[in-house]
């Protein structure tokens, strides 16, 4: 598993974000981190599939057209949807110095989850 989470981890390093410029999913760059995503996938579903008796699915983040800024693996309850509702996350460091895992919910479909403000802006009040 961490090796695979470290695969992850060093593709962001190699490939940093700059703004205005994407990745197409399709671009050949990605093979070796989409396959770093699917094997810890794999291995997060042999070890968590069943909680509590309770079925989980495990997805992963692809992208539409360009692949994600923030990769993610979300850990999800039965017949949920990433698109919907509050779920567990691993989200990738866009720098690749690691992840957080925490509680998150949809943006598209918030369902009101108290959210702390750590951070502020230099410029916010």
């Amino acid at each position: 598993m961490i090796e695979h989470f470290n695969e992850i981890c060093e593709f962001r390093q190699k490939n940093p974000i700059v703004k205005g410029k994407v990745i197409k999913t399709d671009d050949p760059i990605l093979v070796n981190v989409k396959n770093s995503l699917k094997n810890l996938k794999k291995e997060l579903e042999s070890k968590y599939k069943i909680f509590n008796g309770i079925n989980l699915s495990i997805e992963v983040s692809k992208g539409a057209a360009n692949f994600p800024h923030v990769t993610h693996i979300c850990i999800l309850p039965p017949n949920q949807k990433v698109s919907n509702g509050i779920y567990v996350a691993i989200c990738f460091d866009k720098a690749g110095k690691g992840a957080v895992v925490g509680c998150l919910e949809s943006k598209t479909n918030p369902k009101g989850l108290n959210v702390k403000l750590r951070k502020k802006r230099k410029n916010s009040p």
